[in-house]
């Protein structure tokens, strides 16, 4: 570059020069890139923000919600219900409650909501195709739980109020087994306080709204079915102490025991013998009072009175038996059992005039009461039972 000449009043010059320009430098192509892919990357950010933060939102969760019970899809229904998990709190229980309920015909809806920090209502109305009033609504309360979504957004479940009754009770047989929908409630949910020595409470914390089936079993006797109507707080169902039935089978086995009983009782008494040859039909509480029956008047029906003598034979006929009553009481099985019959006794008998004994015989008919006690796997006599026969 030439200088540009300067020139002094003094005659004095020197040279002065312009002023050079920095040179730009090139612009690195990686730095745009990079710049650029910034930019990409925080508004991919605020997207997923915005979107999860409308994904996840309590009307959001509440819209979806009620779009699951419109077309009944219950196993989602089931997914966005805040619920603790029981042995009667579970999935397939929740199905089987829910498996009658018919779809909602929609075409549009209207949400309303308020909430807290916690907690949010959301009102949902919905409206039929073509129609400007309301045909129903639904109101979702929902709860923010402590973990979040995809470790941002908050997480709203429903509350269940809807769907399940709070402690339930059931009164039943102590010593029973309760079943409640074919499984059978453990102990743990026996209260204590609340039983008594003839009857066990069975709390039960939560469970499903809806018709559900009970029945008790003991000692391998089994009560019917019972249905069980659970809709409210508190509700309770009680199993009566009669509510244990028997097959034809155990009919059968029952009655038979005590057709046994009543041939022992009445061989005993013709032949005279003692009490302890019987002693083992009766329990133990009962053994002392039958003993004093057999001995006072029992044997007095078979020994020589007046002109008549001791009984020399006798024997049963058309026997046929019933069941008068079958229940718990106390932990323990009780059945009453009626047997019918006809009987035929052999005796002598002193002629009035030749006061020679002949040949008698004597036909009636009689029923015997027999309390039985279900006892270490066998039927006993609980009380002092005895047939009545008389022969003139």
């Amino acid at each position: 570059m030439q200088p540009n000449a300067y020139a002094d009043p003094n005659g004095y010059s020197a040279p002065v020069y312009a002023p050079q320009r920095t040179p730009h430098k090139p612009v690195n192509p990686f730095m745009i890139v990079s710049f650029v892919e910034i930019v990409a990357f925080c508004i991919m950010i605020a997207v997923f923000f915005n979107v999860g933060q409308n994904t996840f939102g309590y009307e959001n969760v509440a819209k979806n919600y009620f779009k699951s019970i419109a077309d009944c899809d219950w196993d989602q229904v089931y997914n966005e219900l805040e619920l603790k998990e029981s042995a009667f709190i579970n999935k397939d229980a929740f199905l089987e409650m829910r498996k009658e309920d018919d779809k909602i015909s929609y075409s549009k809806i209207k949400v309303e909501s308020v909430a807290d920090k916690n907690t949010a209502h959301v009102n949902i109305t919905y409206y039929e195709k073509g129609s400007d009033y309301a045909s129903g609504e639904l109101q979702v309360k929902l709860t923010r739980q402590p973990k979040k979504s995809f470790l941002f957004f908050d997480n709203w479940k429903v509350s269940p109020d809807n769907y399940v009754v709070n402690d339930f009770t059931i009164y039943a047989p102590q010593g029973a087994d309760v079943y409640l929908d074919n499984q059978v409630i453990p102990d743990k949910y026996i209260t204590k306080k609340s039983s008594s020595p003839d009857s066990d409470c069975y709390q039960i914390p939560q469970m499903f709204v809806g018709t559900h089936t009970s029945f008790i079993s003991f000692d391998g006797f089994t009560g019917p079915e019972t249905p069980v109507f659970a809709q409210y707080d508190y509700d309770y169902l009680s199993l009566e102490y009669d509510s244990l039935s028997v097959t034809s089978k155990q009919q059968e086995e029952i009655l038979n025991t005590a057709y046994g009983i009543l041939q022992k009782e009445l061989a005993a008494g013709v032949a005279g013998n003692d009490f302890s040859t019987i002693e083992d039909l009766f329990t133990d509480d009962s053994v002392v009072d039958a003993k004093d029956s057999y001995n006072s008047y029992y044997l007095d029906n078979f020994t020589a009175s007046g002109s008549r003598s001791a009984v020399k034979k006798l024997s049963l006929n058309n026997v046929t038996g019933s069941f008068s009553d079958f229940r718990i009481s106390n932990g323990t099985i009780y059945a009453e059992v009626i047997l019918s019959y006809d009987y035929t006794v052999d005796f002598r008998k002193k002629d009035f005039w030749t006061e020679k004994y002949e040949k008698e015989t004597y036909d009636s008919d009689a029923s015997t009461r027999y309390y039985l006690q279900y006892e270490d796997g066998t039927w006993k006599l609980s009380s002092s039972s005895f047939p009545s026969i008389y022969y003139y």
